[in-house]
């Protein structure tokens, strides 16, 4: 690339190793790095503000004995069970999943533990959600006596 003059710019919010391994040519690159933007919010502005939340092994699943540890799995989610129970009125829960199908065993875990009726919206690169604010920007609505959960 160097003997042809190819040039390549790359923006990225989370650099990983992508960022080393650009220090590694030199002279022959540069990184600069930008500011954040006027109103915007970061994940440490939302934990300070108390709208994110770290939380436990929501999987608990053991790859060795392929089991979930049930006494564990029920006590991290009661603990988000306890604190979602807080709000007055609905709203929704966002929940980080793993990838693969440990997400498909953190879902199952909170219908058992929690409601197996309850509601899951799918975000990622397969889900047929454009836009998450479509559906944030719409308050959840609730039937008598019943509690949606969204992951």
């Amino acid at each position: 690339m160097l003997k042809n003059d190819i040039k390549i710019i790359e923006f990225t919010a989370t650099p990983d190793g992508t960022i080393y391994d650009l220090m590694n040519w030199g002279v022959n690159a540069h990184k600069i790095k930008m500011e954040p933007g006027q109103n915007y919010t970061s994940c440490f502005d939302l934990k300070n503000q108390g709208r994110v939340h770290q939380y436990d092994d929501l999987c608990c699943f053991n790859k060795t004995t392929k089991k979930i540890n049930k006494v564990l799995v029920s006590k991290n989610i009661n603990k988000i069970k306890k604190h979602i129970d807080k709000y007055a009125e609905p709203k929704y829960h966002i929940i980080r999943t793993p990838n693969g199908n440990m997400a498909n065993i953190v879902i199952n875990n909170f219908k058992k533990i929690i409601d197996n009726d309850m509601k899951v919206r799918k975000y990622d690169k397969e889900s047929d959600i454009d836009d998450i604010n479509n559906i944030l920007k719409i308050k959840p609505k609730l039937r008598c006596s019943k509690t949606l959960y969204y992951l």
